[in-house]
Protein backbone atom coordinates (compact mmCIF):
# COMPACT_ATOMS: atom_id res chain seq x y z
CA UNK A 1 0.00 0.00 0.00
CA UNK A 2 1.18 3.15 -0.97
CA UNK A 3 0.92 6.25 1.75
CA UNK A 4 0.68 9.28 -0.46
CA UNK A 5 -1.47 12.29 -1.04
CA UNK A 6 -3.30 12.21 -3.74
CA UNK A 7 -6.07 14.93 -5.36
CA UNK A 8 -9.12 13.05 -5.07
CA UNK A 9 -8.58 13.82 -1.10
CA UNK A 10 -8.34 17.77 -1.74
CA UNK A 11 -11.39 19.24 0.06
CA UNK A 12 -11.20 22.19 -1.11
CA UNK A 13 -10.33 24.34 1.83
CA UNK A 14 -6.59 25.05 1.91
CA UNK A 15 -5.72 25.36 5.38
CA UNK A 16 -7.45 21.68 6.40
CA UNK A 17 -5.98 20.29 2.46
CA UNK A 18 -2.29 21.65 3.88
CA UNK A 19 -2.84 19.80 7.21
CA UNK A 20 -4.09 16.58 5.43
CA UNK A 21 -1.24 16.39 3.16
CA UNK A 22 0.86 16.85 6.38
CA UNK A 23 -1.03 14.47 8.21
CA UNK A 24 -0.36 11.81 5.55
CA UNK A 25 3.31 12.66 4.89
CA UNK A 26 4.10 11.98 8.29
CA UNK A 27 1.97 8.54 8.55
CA UNK A 28 4.09 7.49 5.59
CA UNK A 29 7.44 8.41 7.28
CA UNK A 30 6.24 6.53 10.16
CA UNK A 31 5.28 3.63 8.06
CA UNK A 32 8.57 3.64 6.39
CA UNK A 33 10.66 3.89 9.98
CA UNK A 34 8.49 0.70 10.51
CA UNK A 35 9.06 -0.93 7.64
CA UNK A 36 13.00 -0.53 7.66
CA UNK A 37 12.96 -1.70 11.24
CA UNK A 38 14.06 2.18 12.95
CA UNK A 39 12.51 1.69 16.17
CA UNK A 40 14.16 4.39 17.41
CA UNK A 41 12.14 6.90 14.66
CA UNK A 42 8.62 5.43 15.93
CA UNK A 43 8.19 7.04 19.48
CA UNK A 44 9.25 10.23 17.83
CA UNK A 45 6.88 10.08 14.94
CA UNK A 46 4.45 9.11 17.13
CA UNK A 47 4.28 11.89 19.81
CA UNK A 48 4.39 14.51 16.22
CA UNK A 49 1.00 12.83 15.14
CA UNK A 50 -0.54 13.07 18.27
CA UNK A 51 0.00 16.34 18.34
CA UNK A 52 -0.90 17.11 15.02
CA UNK A 53 -3.83 15.31 14.87
CA UNK A 54 -5.44 17.42 17.91
CA UNK A 55 -4.28 20.97 16.28
CA UNK A 56 -5.86 19.89 13.14
CA UNK A 57 -8.84 18.55 15.05
CA UNK A 58 -9.31 21.86 16.84
CA UNK A 59 -9.25 23.68 13.77
CA UNK A 60 -11.46 21.33 11.85
CA UNK A 61 -14.21 21.70 14.61
CA UNK A 62 -13.40 25.90 14.97
CA UNK A 63 -14.67 25.86 11.15
CA UNK A 64 -17.87 23.39 12.23
CA UNK A 65 -18.93 25.73 15.32
CA UNK A 66 -17.92 29.22 13.39
CA UNK A 67 -20.27 28.27 10.74
CA UNK A 68 -22.98 26.08 12.80
CA UNK A 69 -22.33 23.27 10.95
CA UNK A 70 -25.46 20.42 11.33
CA UNK A 71 -22.73 17.89 11.65
CA UNK A 72 -20.90 18.71 14.29
CA UNK A 73 -21.83 16.53 16.71
CA UNK A 74 -21.17 13.11 14.61
CA UNK A 75 -17.79 14.29 13.51
CA UNK A 76 -16.35 15.35 16.68
CA UNK A 77 -17.54 11.78 18.18
CA UNK A 78 -15.16 10.45 15.14
CA UNK A 79 -12.44 13.01 16.18
CA UNK A 80 -13.12 11.65 19.75
CA UNK A 81 -12.95 7.63 18.89
CA UNK A 82 -9.84 8.35 16.86
CA UNK A 83 -8.06 10.36 19.55
CA UNK A 84 -8.67 7.31 21.99
CA UNK A 85 -7.70 4.36 19.66
CA UNK A 86 -4.63 6.38 18.86
CA UNK A 87 -3.69 7.00 22.66
CA UNK A 88 -4.25 3.04 23.05
CA UNK A 89 -1.43 2.14 20.36
CA UNK A 90 0.43 4.94 21.59
CA UNK A 91 0.35 3.93 25.23
CA UNK A 92 0.83 0.51 23.78
CA UNK A 93 4.31 0.98 22.28
CA UNK A 94 5.23 2.96 25.47
CA UNK A 95 4.42 -0.21 27.87
CA UNK A 96 5.32 -3.21 25.42
CA UNK A 97 7.52 -1.54 22.37
CA UNK A 98 6.83 -2.83 19.07
CA UNK A 99 4.82 -5.82 19.23
CA UNK A 100 4.26 -7.48 15.19
CA UNK A 101 0.21 -6.50 16.21
CA UNK A 102 1.09 -2.80 16.89
CA UNK A 103 3.23 -2.82 13.95
CA UNK A 104 -0.23 -3.83 11.70
CA UNK A 105 -2.05 -1.68 13.48
CA UNK A 106 0.25 1.48 12.46
CA UNK A 107 0.74 0.42 8.84
CA UNK A 108 -2.82 0.02 8.06
CA UNK A 109 -5.17 1.49 10.78
CA UNK A 110 -3.97 4.99 10.84
CA UNK A 111 -4.06 5.94 6.89
CA UNK A 112 -6.88 3.87 6.38
CA UNK A 113 -8.79 5.59 9.19
CA UNK A 114 -7.72 9.14 7.66
CA UNK A 115 -8.40 8.90 4.20
CA UNK A 116 -12.22 7.21 5.24
CA UNK A 117 -12.91 9.72 7.21
CA UNK A 118 -11.60 12.61 4.78
CA UNK A 119 -13.45 11.24 2.03
CA UNK A 120 -16.59 10.89 4.15
CA UNK A 121 -16.70 13.08 6.85
CA UNK A 122 -14.37 16.24 6.09
CA UNK A 123 -15.73 16.13 1.60
CA UNK A 124 -19.13 16.84 3.25
CA UNK A 125 -17.79 19.48 5.78
CA UNK A 126 -15.83 21.17 2.86
CA UNK A 127 -19.21 20.80 0.17
CA UNK A 128 -21.06 22.82 3.46
CA UNK A 129 -18.03 25.60 4.33
CA UNK A 130 -17.91 26.35 0.36
CA UNK A 131 -21.77 26.56 -0.12
CA UNK A 132 -21.35 29.01 3.00
CA UNK A 133 -19.15 30.69 1.15
CA UNK A 134 -20.94 31.08 -2.29
CA UNK A 135 -23.93 31.68 -0.64
CA UNK A 136 -21.73 34.54 1.34
CA UNK A 137 -20.09 35.94 -1.64
CA UNK A 138 -23.78 36.37 -3.64
CA UNK A 139 -25.04 38.35 -0.88
CA UNK A 140 -22.02 40.22 -0.78
CA UNK A 141 -22.53 40.96 -4.26
CA UNK A 142 -26.13 41.46 -4.30
CA UNK A 143 -25.52 44.45 -1.29
CA UNK A 144 -23.06 46.20 -3.53
CA UNK A 145 -24.21 48.83 -5.46
CA UNK A 146 -23.70 48.06 -9.35
CA UNK A 147 -21.41 49.98 -11.10
CA UNK A 148 -24.25 51.96 -13.34
CA UNK A 149 -25.85 52.98 -10.31
CA UNK A 150 -24.39 56.21 -9.05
Amino acid sequence: MTIQWTPDLAMGIASIDRQHQRMIQEIATLVRALNEGRTLAVGPALDFLDQYVLEHFSNEEMHMKRVLYPGIAVHRAAHAAFVEEFSFLKRSHREKGLSPALVLNLRTWLFGWLVNHIREMDMSLGRFLLQGKAQRSRLQAAASPSPGAR
